[in-house]
């Protein structure tokens, strides 16, 4: 039997070589590659639009915010501080005393519904009030809470355990008439400020204070006497305050507070005794409408 050959189809092209194989290669690559550029070309083009898509939503989203929010309805105008120290007794043995040393801060806010501009309306009259979203930031040592103060406590520290704000304050709103202001209510028209206690407790547990006679100061004094530095009882504390009319329009305002232990304006500290700061301006802190 003769043996068979496979007989390939040659071709030359300017001089080279070239068969029915090397053309399919071609081919098939060139395919291959096609592909893979359509596919890059088609996933360029969905995050394209998908993108798209998203500013556009983004800025209804803006646009819808911003015709919500084209007048100020409420509004923090005023905001007073104030800081000092405090103690409490394990044990009281003349001249020697055995205290845990803590901080506190009372914190007064006048919210401005603006009736005494435009009269009251449906619309800056509050509905129902409540505060959350509560943070303590930046602060290194103690055991940190807030609490409702009654406004006649002001300047006072109280660190009552039963008004102590656990998630959530919800405040009774009043339309007129006298209001039990050791309770959190608040009137209707934001007559009375929110009174708020920050309280930083344990900065330093059984103290002994001795070689005294006479009664021991409650007040930052005692910061700088047990030797509290400073800078370990700086925070902001943070929190989110909201409101909703009678349109049940919700506003909502998120407080930063930077707790006063210095102040570089008259060179004074908590270790004098107190420290009260007041920030006064229109729209210092502004409700915004969410819905």
């Amino acid at each position: 039997m003769k043996n068979k050959r496979k007989v390939e189809s040659t071709v030359v092209i300017n001089g080279k070589k070239s068969n029915n194989r090397d053309k399919k290669v071609n081919i098939v690559s060139k395919l291959i590659f096609t592909i893979f550029l359509t596919v890059i070309l088609i996933a360029i083009l969905i995050f394209t639009i998908k993108n798209y898509e998203i500013n556009k939503q983004f800025a209804k989203e803006i646009e819808s915010f911003a015709n919500l929010n084209n007048k100020t309805v409420f509004s923090i105008d005023k905001m007073t501080l104030y800081s000092s120290g405090f103690a409490t007794k394990n044990q009281e043995n003349k001249p020697v005393w055995n205290l845990n040393i803590g901080q506190f801060t009372d914190i007064s806010l006048k919210i401005n519904n603006r009736s005494h501009e435009n009269g009251v309306s449906y619309e800056n009259t509050i509905k129902s009030l409540y505060i959350d979203n509560i943070k303590y930031n930046n602060v290194t040592i103690g055991n940190q809470s807030l609490h409702y103060k009654y406004l006649v406590d002001f300047g006072k520290v109280t660190a009552n355990e039963s008004n102590r704000i656990n998630d959530k304050l919800v405040y009774d709103v009043v339309k007129s008439g006298e209001i039990d202001l050791t309770e959190p209510k608040i009137y209707a028209n934001a007559d009375n400020p929110i009174i708020l206690e920050y309280v930083n407790s344990n900065l330093k547990t059984n103290e002994i204070i001795s070689d005294t006679n006479a009664e021991v100061v409650y007040d930052g004094t005692l910061l700088k006497n047990t030797n509290i530095p400073l800078d370990k009882m700086k925070c902001t504390l943070s929190f989110t305050i909201h409101i909703i009319n009678y349109y049940n329009q919700e506003y909502r305002a998120t407080v930063y507070v930077d707790i006063p232990i210095t102040n570089t304006i008259n060179n004074t500290t908590i270790y004098d005794g107190k420290l009260e700061k007041v920030l006064e301006n229109t729209n210092l802190i502004r409700f915004f409408r969410i819905k």
